[in-house]
Protein backbone atom coordinates (compact mmCIF):
# COMPACT_ATOMS: atom_id res chain seq x y z
CA UNK A 1 0.00 0.00 0.00
CA UNK A 2 1.09 3.64 -0.92
CA UNK A 3 2.40 6.12 1.80
CA UNK A 4 -0.03 8.11 3.40
CA UNK A 5 1.20 11.41 2.15
CA UNK A 6 0.81 10.29 -2.02
CA UNK A 7 -2.98 9.94 -1.14
CA UNK A 8 -4.43 12.83 -0.30
CA UNK A 9 -7.79 13.90 -1.35
CA UNK A 10 -8.73 17.97 -2.00
CA UNK A 11 -10.60 20.48 0.24
CA UNK A 12 -14.12 20.82 0.15
CA UNK A 13 -15.27 24.34 1.05
CA UNK A 14 -18.88 23.49 1.17
CA UNK A 15 -18.15 21.68 4.36
CA UNK A 16 -19.26 22.80 7.30
CA UNK A 17 -16.27 24.11 9.62
CA UNK A 18 -17.94 22.16 13.05
CA UNK A 19 -19.38 19.12 10.85
CA UNK A 20 -19.05 16.19 13.30
CA UNK A 21 -18.07 12.61 12.38
CA UNK A 22 -17.52 13.56 8.54
CA UNK A 23 -14.41 13.64 6.70
CA UNK A 24 -11.48 16.28 6.81
CA UNK A 25 -10.31 16.98 3.02
CA UNK A 26 -7.04 18.03 2.74
CA UNK A 27 -4.95 19.35 -0.88
CA UNK A 28 -3.83 17.16 -3.56
CA UNK A 29 -0.37 15.20 -3.21
CA UNK A 30 2.06 15.23 -5.77
CA UNK A 31 0.08 11.91 -7.34
CA UNK A 32 -3.19 13.26 -6.53
CA UNK A 33 -4.77 10.15 -4.83
CA UNK A 34 -7.40 10.21 -2.57
CA UNK A 35 -6.71 9.05 0.53
CA UNK A 36 -10.22 6.66 2.18
CA UNK A 37 -11.03 8.22 4.99
CA UNK A 38 -12.17 4.88 7.23
CA UNK A 39 -8.73 4.26 7.46
CA UNK A 40 -7.49 7.21 10.04
CA UNK A 41 -10.00 8.18 12.73
CA UNK A 42 -9.66 10.82 15.97
CA UNK A 43 -11.81 9.54 18.45
CA UNK A 44 -13.53 10.40 22.15
CA UNK A 45 -13.21 8.50 24.79
CA UNK A 46 -14.59 8.41 28.68
CA UNK A 47 -15.63 6.05 30.76
CA UNK A 48 -19.02 7.19 31.71
CA UNK A 49 -21.27 9.77 29.96
CA UNK A 50 -23.68 11.12 32.68
CA UNK A 51 -22.12 13.17 35.79
CA UNK A 52 -23.48 15.00 38.23
CA UNK A 53 -23.20 19.24 38.63
CA UNK A 54 -19.81 19.59 39.91
CA UNK A 55 -18.00 16.22 38.99
CA UNK A 56 -14.95 15.83 37.17
CA UNK A 57 -14.44 13.53 34.48
CA UNK A 58 -11.48 12.91 31.48
CA UNK A 59 -12.04 12.55 28.09
CA UNK A 60 -8.78 10.94 26.12
CA UNK A 61 -8.39 12.23 22.79
CA UNK A 62 -6.59 9.16 20.25
CA UNK A 63 -5.97 8.92 16.89
CA UNK A 64 -6.56 5.74 15.06
CA UNK A 65 -4.85 4.31 12.01
CA UNK A 66 -5.85 1.22 9.90
CA UNK A 67 -2.27 1.54 8.39
CA UNK A 68 0.83 2.84 8.20
CA UNK A 69 0.49 6.70 9.27
CA UNK A 70 3.51 9.03 9.37
CA UNK A 71 2.12 12.78 9.89
CA UNK A 72 4.73 15.89 10.52
CA UNK A 73 2.59 17.83 13.13
CA UNK A 74 -1.36 17.49 14.54
CA UNK A 75 -3.21 20.35 15.07
CA UNK A 76 -6.41 19.33 17.24
CA UNK A 77 -9.44 21.61 18.07
CA UNK A 78 -12.26 20.37 20.49
CA UNK A 79 -15.38 21.89 21.28
CA UNK A 80 -17.28 22.07 24.18
CA UNK A 81 -20.53 24.19 25.93
CA UNK A 82 -18.77 26.59 28.04
CA UNK A 83 -21.90 27.30 29.84
CA UNK A 84 -22.12 23.61 30.96
CA UNK A 85 -18.26 22.24 31.43
CA UNK A 86 -15.25 23.60 32.48
CA UNK A 87 -11.26 22.92 31.98
CA UNK A 88 -9.26 21.56 34.72
CA UNK A 89 -5.81 23.13 33.90
CA UNK A 90 -3.61 20.55 33.88
CA UNK A 91 -0.45 22.13 34.95
CA UNK A 92 -1.50 25.41 37.47
CA UNK A 93 2.28 26.67 37.65
CA UNK A 94 2.04 27.36 33.91
CA UNK A 95 0.16 30.66 32.78
CA UNK A 96 -2.84 29.26 30.93
CA UNK A 97 -5.53 26.93 30.96
CA UNK A 98 -3.73 23.82 29.42
CA UNK A 99 -4.76 20.46 28.63
CA UNK A 100 -2.36 17.25 29.34
CA UNK A 101 -0.25 15.43 26.58
CA UNK A 102 -0.16 11.85 26.52
CA UNK A 103 2.63 11.21 24.29
CA UNK A 104 6.18 11.52 24.61
CA UNK A 105 7.07 12.14 20.80
CA UNK A 106 4.29 15.09 20.74
CA UNK A 107 5.85 18.40 21.30
CA UNK A 108 5.26 22.03 21.49
CA UNK A 109 6.90 24.53 19.00
CA UNK A 110 4.84 26.92 21.39
CA UNK A 111 3.60 27.18 24.49
CA UNK A 112 0.88 28.94 23.19
CA UNK A 113 -0.07 26.51 21.05
CA UNK A 114 -1.44 24.55 24.27
CA UNK A 115 -4.89 26.41 25.65
CA UNK A 116 -8.45 26.59 26.13
CA UNK A 117 -10.97 29.29 24.98
CA UNK A 118 -13.02 29.70 27.94
CA UNK A 119 -15.65 31.72 26.11
CA UNK A 120 -15.91 30.10 22.89
CA UNK A 121 -15.46 26.80 24.18
CA UNK A 122 -12.75 25.86 21.88
CA UNK A 123 -9.67 23.85 23.10
CA UNK A 124 -6.32 24.44 20.61
CA UNK A 125 -3.44 21.90 20.68
CA UNK A 126 -0.32 22.26 17.83
CA UNK A 127 1.99 19.95 18.49
CA UNK A 128 5.03 18.42 16.09
CA UNK A 129 5.71 15.02 15.84
CA UNK A 130 9.49 13.82 16.91
CA UNK A 131 11.69 10.46 15.77
CA UNK A 132 9.32 10.04 12.51
CA UNK A 133 6.73 7.31 14.51
CA UNK A 134 4.14 5.33 13.11
CA UNK A 135 0.33 6.13 13.94
CA UNK A 136 -0.81 2.70 12.66
CA UNK A 137 -3.04 1.22 15.56
CA UNK A 138 -4.28 3.13 18.62
CA UNK A 139 -2.42 5.83 19.88
CA UNK A 140 -3.25 8.46 22.75
CA UNK A 141 -2.61 12.19 21.88
CA UNK A 142 -4.42 14.02 24.92
CA UNK A 143 -6.07 14.26 27.96
CA UNK A 144 -8.84 16.80 28.91
CA UNK A 145 -10.19 16.59 32.30
CA UNK A 146 -13.81 18.87 32.86
CA UNK A 147 -15.57 19.75 35.74
CA UNK A 148 -19.46 20.18 35.15
CA UNK A 149 -20.97 23.45 35.86
CA UNK A 150 -24.68 23.19 35.01
CA UNK A 151 -27.59 20.50 33.94
CA UNK A 152 -28.13 19.97 30.79
CA UNK A 153 -26.67 17.85 27.46
CA UNK A 154 -22.99 18.83 26.55
CA UNK A 155 -21.68 17.89 23.30
CA UNK A 156 -17.57 17.76 23.23
CA UNK A 157 -16.66 16.90 19.41
CA UNK A 158 -13.68 17.61 17.55
CA UNK A 159 -13.88 20.36 15.44
CA UNK A 160 -13.48 19.44 11.91
CA UNK A 161 -13.53 21.40 7.90
CA UNK A 162 -11.31 23.84 6.72
CA UNK A 163 -10.49 25.84 10.34
CA UNK A 164 -11.00 22.09 12.76
CA UNK A 165 -8.32 19.69 13.55
CA UNK A 166 -5.66 18.81 10.78
CA UNK A 167 -2.99 15.90 10.50
CA UNK A 168 -0.18 17.53 8.75
CA UNK A 169 2.14 15.27 6.29
CA UNK A 170 5.10 17.36 3.97
CA UNK A 171 2.65 20.72 4.61
CA UNK A 172 -0.28 18.48 3.33
CA UNK A 173 -3.46 17.97 5.63
CA UNK A 174 -4.86 14.32 5.90
CA UNK A 175 -8.17 12.77 5.93
CA UNK A 176 -9.82 11.38 8.59
CA UNK A 177 -13.02 10.54 10.34
CA UNK A 178 -14.19 12.26 13.93
CA UNK A 179 -16.04 10.99 16.83
CA UNK A 180 -17.80 13.07 19.69
CA UNK A 181 -19.30 12.60 23.11
CA UNK A 182 -22.73 13.21 24.37
CA UNK A 183 -22.10 14.27 27.83
CA UNK A 184 -25.53 14.26 30.16
CA UNK A 185 -25.21 16.06 33.41
CA UNK A 186 -27.93 15.46 36.10
CA UNK A 187 -28.96 18.03 38.47
CA UNK A 188 -27.48 15.81 41.14
CA UNK A 189 -24.94 18.43 42.38
CA UNK A 190 -21.70 16.19 43.63
CA UNK A 191 -20.61 18.40 46.99
CA UNK A 192 -18.14 15.90 48.39
CA UNK A 193 -16.36 12.44 47.21
CA UNK A 194 -17.92 9.43 47.22
CA UNK A 195 -17.24 7.73 50.99
CA UNK A 196 -16.29 3.72 50.61
CA UNK A 197 -18.79 1.21 51.67
CA UNK A 198 -18.33 -0.41 55.05
CA UNK A 199 -18.99 -3.82 55.56
CA UNK A 200 -18.98 -4.52 59.23
CA UNK A 201 -18.97 -8.52 60.03
CA UNK A 202 -21.16 -8.97 63.12
CA UNK A 203 -20.44 -10.90 66.12
CA UNK A 204 -21.62 -14.22 66.56
CA UNK A 205 -23.22 -14.27 69.59
CA UNK A 206 -22.39 -17.17 72.30
CA UNK A 207 -24.93 -20.23 72.17
CA UNK A 208 -25.60 -20.09 76.25
CA UNK A 209 -25.04 -17.40 78.64
CA UNK A 210 -22.33 -17.92 81.68
CA UNK A 211 -22.50 -15.49 84.72
CA UNK A 212 -18.46 -14.61 85.28
CA UNK A 213 -16.97 -14.99 88.54
CA UNK A 214 -15.70 -12.09 90.68
CA UNK A 215 -12.96 -12.88 92.34
CA UNK A 216 -12.07 -9.43 94.81
CA UNK A 217 -8.79 -7.72 94.52
CA UNK A 218 -6.57 -7.15 97.19
CA UNK A 219 -4.77 -3.83 96.97
CA UNK A 220 -0.77 -4.48 98.44
CA UNK A 221 -0.12 -0.64 98.20
CA UNK A 222 -2.10 0.66 100.15
CA UNK A 223 -1.44 3.08 102.05
CA UNK A 224 -2.67 3.06 106.02
CA UNK A 225 -3.80 6.28 107.81
CA UNK A 226 -2.68 6.78 111.32
CA UNK A 227 -5.77 6.76 114.08
CA UNK A 228 -4.95 10.34 115.38
CA UNK A 229 -7.80 9.83 117.62
CA UNK A 230 -7.78 10.27 121.86
CA UNK A 231 -8.77 6.91 123.15
CA UNK A 232 -12.05 6.43 126.12
CA UNK A 233 -9.21 4.97 128.37
CA UNK A 234 -6.97 7.94 128.34
CA UNK A 235 -9.78 10.44 128.99
CA UNK A 236 -10.65 8.22 132.07
CA UNK A 237 -7.27 8.62 133.75
CA UNK A 238 -6.69 12.23 132.59
CA UNK A 239 -9.92 13.12 134.41
CA UNK A 240 -8.94 10.37 137.58
CA UNK A 241 -5.66 11.94 137.44
CA UNK A 242 -7.33 15.80 137.70
CA UNK A 243 -9.37 15.04 140.74
CA UNK A 244 -6.55 13.41 142.64
CA UNK A 245 -4.52 16.50 142.38
CA UNK A 246 -7.66 18.81 142.99
CA UNK A 247 -8.05 16.51 146.52
CA UNK A 248 -4.35 16.66 147.55
CA UNK A 249 -4.05 20.52 146.70
CA UNK A 250 -7.76 21.19 148.83
CA UNK A 251 -6.36 18.53 151.86
CA UNK A 252 -3.13 20.49 151.58
CA UNK A 253 -4.67 23.67 151.97
CA UNK A 254 -6.88 23.00 155.15
CA UNK A 255 -3.77 21.65 156.71
CA UNK A 256 -1.80 24.74 156.59
CA UNK A 257 -5.05 27.05 157.56
CA UNK A 258 -5.22 24.31 161.02
CA UNK A 259 -2.17 24.79 161.35
CA UNK A 260 -1.71 28.61 160.97
CA UNK A 261 -5.20 29.21 163.48
CA UNK A 262 -3.18 27.12 166.28
CA UNK A 263 -0.07 29.54 166.40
Amino acid sequence: MNNFSLRIIPIVHAQSIDAIAQPSFGTLSNGGIPIDNSLVKIDLESQKTTFGIGETFKVKVKLVSQDDLFIDKISLRILYNPNLLSVVDSDPNTTGTQIKILNSNLTLANQNDNNVNALEGIITLIVNVENNINFKGSTEIAEITFNTQAQGLNRIAVQTGSNGTRLIKDSLSIGYTASELQVNITNIKITQSVLPTLTNTPTPMPTSLTTPTVTPVQINNQTNIPNTSVSKELVDILVNLFFGILVVLTGLNIFLKAKKRKK
